[in-house]
């Protein structure tokens, strides 16, 4: 799923509690840990809730692949998860030389995935509101303290070409 807003109401319907979300792993739940925070959990209906724990998180993101100046439609941004495990997009950012977005909080990369954000000025699990500069910029990407774990320069580019690593997560960008 790219996301959803799932609303529990009570019988008055009034709204009791909400989630907002946006894409998720394979074979795994969403589920509140001890401090009531949404996390990525192995699935446990009518059972207790099983977060995963940190060791079974990745950090391995990386800006994979870009577009500028698409022949049509937005522009977009590709992260990879490079890691044989889940990445969660929790406190992640995405900075221009013009602003800085955080990334869905509740959202993740499944393991050797990708993940698509158009840079629309819209907002949504895969929308980005921001635009990315078009004739030369830096695209930052922060893990959740802050540090820069990503930085890439770029000069204007041709209608429709893409930056993009080869060999994906690792090589530099072609």
């Amino acid at each position: 799923s790219d996301g959803e807003t799932l609303v529990l109401l009570n019988p008055s319907g009034e709204r009791v509690d909400v989630v907002r979300f946006g894409p998720q792993v394979t074979q795994r739940s969403l589920a509140r840990d001890g401090t009531g925070q949404w996390v990525l959990a192995h699935p446990t209906p009518g059972t207790a809730n099983q977060p995963l724990v940190a060791a079974e998180l990745s950090t391995a993101l990386t800006i994979n692949e870009f577009q500028i100046l698409p022949s049509r439609g937005s522009p977009w941004i590709e992260l990879h998860n490079a890691d044989w495990r889940p990445a969660s997009l929790a406190g992640w950012s995405l900075v221009t030389s013009n602003s800085a977005i955080p990334l869905n909080t509740i959202s993740f990369v499944e393991p050797g995935g990708f993940l698509v954000f158009t840079a629309d000025r819209k907002t949504g699990p895969r929308q980005l509101e921001m635009d990315l500069p078009n004739l030369a910029g830096l695209l930052v990407l922060q893990d959740p303290t802050g540090a820069e774990v990503q930085r890439i320069t770029y000069n204007t580019q041709a209608s429709g070409a893409t930056l993009a690593r080869i060999p994906d997560g690792l090589g530099s960008l072609q």
